[in-house]
């Protein structure tokens, strides 16, 4: 079975709990463009708000594309006729613009950032602020849809005023790093119809590129809790302890049995970390013992285990001396290697979070507390690598060359994931379709490298690149040099970003190999062809155990001794 499309089938609400991938009546209408979980976020509040519910509320962070889901929520609607006017607000100035601007794309829509009057098949875009201005009660009610983005903005006197006797279908949108005492306003006492975090993300292997400090830690700390699962352990994310003079927020609590485990977690960009950064850690969970020690909580129960969970690399010798002075555990990359044991999933998850290279970092088991049953094997059987390859290679050759029946869409696909599965473990974060803050390019696929092999490493030390950019031609041909000059465009040194891969059926034709040369011996921008029979060829090295990327090696070095003067 495909074990990409097995994948696909299924989508994660942040519960864990999963929903079968479902469809909305209008889904010959859609642009087939959206993720699984964006489908699945547009059919579930289509399904609910053509079924007579008013009021829908879905919770989606940032990154996960809320932008394409309202558009695409929206035009469904429309096109199934079910509304005429709709109005989407906004908490500032630059997220409605980039709304406005993927409703322009569409010639159906009369897309305005103004409330007068709204007429047919026209789209209002406004901030909550400029709502507040603008509006009167009348206004709002012309409206048969008003979509809220960060919904919590609608927890105002005068908004809920003009939305109070409003007819119209209401969409609010929340992120999970809400404060739970911020009641989303007008959708309070709105069940969740969907559940999708920037964890959730990670795990369906779409990771949010360059994520935020907040949802990085969720990522993070949602790792940790999955894995301790995995070991039969339950866990408690933001739990809160009442002892007799204060409360406590440790991260996760853990327990098993009647052992309870209070954990602390701290992620790094950086491999090392300075001492004082690891006492100031410390010291916050030797602050949660001191409480708790001696505390009603703990004599009503065999006391509290102790755990720092660092997401870098330090000396053992410290993680000892730190147990045997205070009874603190530490664990570092090393430990969680060895915690995360045979199962590749979670290894490759915890590969794909740190912005540094691990392939050298031998597993170390913890010294003081661990789990149990370390043992555990996975809870599905994990295809080999031999059966992936065959599965890739099929899916690649079964794909129909040229755009007819969304063809070039599924090329793109099958690549990304080619080039996920080759270089596993290279990249600190990769974004598809990623578009740049203008709006005015969109790249295939862009990844952050580490510098683990020869290969990435050349490109980080002599092309002064921190990304790479991958552009996929379903082309029945060989691409010609007009594409070479349209790529090189994405690329830009003062944005690190000064190497591009290119994909296609056939490879470059021979002028646009000379337009690779010139842009090399120009502006130094680096443009690399990967044909279908290349990506095939380096799958079977993976098979033999080989590195995927010393072929890319070997193509650089072939395009290196082809430059003259």
């Amino acid at each position: 079975m495909d074990f990409r499309t097995r994948r696909n089938d299924l989508c994660w609400c942040g519960s864990g709990k999963k929903f079968k991938h479902c469809h909305g009546s209008s889904n010959d209408d859609s642009t087939n463009d959206l993720r699984p979980h964006q489908e699945q976020a547009v059919s579930i509040a289509f399904d609910l708000l053509t079924d007579g519910k008013r009021k829908v509320l879905l919770k989606l962070d940032t990154g996960t594309g809320k932008t394409s889901i309202m558009v695409e929520l929206t035009e469904r609607l429309f096109k199934s006729g079910i509304i005429h006017k709709a109005l989407i607000l906004t908490d500032n100035r630059m997220t409605a613009d980039q709304i406005a601007a993927n409703l322009y794309k569409s010639a159906s829509y009369l897309v305005t950032g103004v409330l007068d009057a709204p007429g047919e098949n026209q789209i209002a875009v406004l901030t909550y602020s400029k709502l507040r201005a603008q509006a009167t009660a009348d206004s709002v009610q012309k409206f048969d849809l008003i979509i809220c983005n960060e919904a919590q903005y609608t927890k105002n006197e005068k908004i809920e005023h003009f939305f109070q006797n409003s007819p119209s279908m209401f969409v609010g949108i929340i992120s999970s790093d809400l404060d739970k005492k911020q009641i989303p306003g007008w959708l309070r006492g709105v069940p969740l119809a969907f559940c999708y975090s920037t964890v959730d993300s990670i795990k369906d292997g779409y990771p949010a590129f360059l994520m935020q400090p907040q949802a990085y830690g969720q990522a993070v700390e949602g790792f940790c809790s999955r894995l301790l699962q995995q070991h039969g352990y339950d866990v408690i994310t933001e739990p809160k302890l009442s002892t007799d003079t204060k409360f406590i927020y440790p991260d996760l609590l853990v327990s098993f049995d009647k052992q309870r485990i209070i954990m602390e977690i701290k992620a790094y960009r950086g491999r090392y970390t300075s001492k004082n950064v690891i006492d100031n850690a410390v010291t916050q969970i030797l602050k949660y013992k001191s409480v708790l020690e001696y505390s009603e909580l703990s004599k009503t129960t065999q006391g509290f285990i102790y755990c720092l969970i660092l997401f870098c690399e330090i000396d053992h010798q410290q993680k000892e001396q730190l147990f045997d002075q205070y009874g603190i555990t530490i664990w570092d990359i090393a430990n969680l290697l060895y915690v995360c044991g045979n199962n590749s999933e979670f290894s490759k998850e915890l590969s794909e979070l740190l912005y540094f290279p691990i392939s050298d970092i031998v597993p170390e088991k913890p010294y003081g507390w661990m789990p149990q049953r370390l043992s555990l094997a996975s809870q599905i059987s994990e295809p080999s690598t031999q059966s992936i390859v065959e599965s890739l290679e099929e899916q690649l050759r079964a794909c129909k060359v040229g755009k007819e029946k969304k063809a070039a869409a599924e090329y793109e696909c099958i690549c990304t994931e080619i080039i996920r599965f080759l270089f596993d473990g290279e990249f600190t974060q990769s974004s598809s379709q990623h578009k740049t803050g203008d709006d005015l390019f969109r790249m295939d696929l862009l990844c952050g490298i580490k510098g683990s092999s020869v290969f990435w490493e050349l490109l980080i030390r002599h092309y002064n690149t921190r990304f790479v950019v991958f552009e996929y031609k379903n082309y029945s041909t060989c691409l010609p040099q007009n594409l070479i000059y349209i790529t090189e465009k994405y690329l830009f040194d003062a944005a690190l970003r000064n190497v591009a891969i290119i994909v296609s059926r056939k490879g470059f034709s021979k002028n646009a190999r000379n337009a690779a040369l010139g842009c090399l011996k120009e502006s130094g921008k680096l443009v690399i062809d990967l044909t279908d029979e290349d990506l095939i060829l380096m799958l079977h090295k993976k098979i033999d155990g080989e590195e995927s990327s010393d072929y890319l090696l070997w193509k650089l070095e072939n395009l290196l001794m082809a430059v003259s003067k």
